[in-house]
């Protein structure tokens, strides 16, 4: 089984003296955000991991349909990204639960906070190899 560190808040969370682990459901949710919120380049040994999804969105002074295009573009291929890296772990004979397997994406929201117009609101949908499906959402500021 695989497992990743619990990062809370940037930090690498510790229970009794002892790191974190996550497994199943929440590494999956784990690593959608971490490469959904890793910027294209920012990892300077895999240069090609991550989205554009922050340098998409943030600066920009008017949300229209081009950049709600473009964030669901962006985030489509995080997620089509870390679907590759998973068959790959598991071609490397690395074991994975079923739990934490992205299987397909159902859908993925963009709409404007509506109490503040300076905030996105980004919703996705997955669906994981176990058949259950996650709702993660989340807020990136313009």
């Amino acid at each position: 089984m695989s497992f990743g560190l619990k990062i809370t808040n940037g930090d690498i969370e510790l229970s009794g003296g002892s790191i974190s682990l996550l497994q199943n459901k929440d590494k999956l949710i784990q690593d959608v955000l971490k490469i959904l919120f890793t910027s294209t380049g920012e990892n300077k040994i895999h240069p090609w991991y991550g989205t554009p999804l922050l340098s998409r969105v943030v600066g920009q002074s008017t949300i229209s349909d081009v950049i709600e295009k473009e964030v669901i573009d962006a985030i489509s291929y995080g997620l089509g990204n870390l679907k590759t890296l998973q068959q790959l772990q598991e071609q490397d004979s690395q074991f994975v639960t079923p739990q934490e397997m992205l299987a397909s994406v159902k859908k993925i929201g963009v709409k404007l906070n509506e109490q503040d117009k300076r905030k996105l609101v980004i919703s996705i949908e997955i669906v994981a190899r176990s058949n259950e499906l996650i709702t993660e959402s989340f807020i990136v500021n313009v």
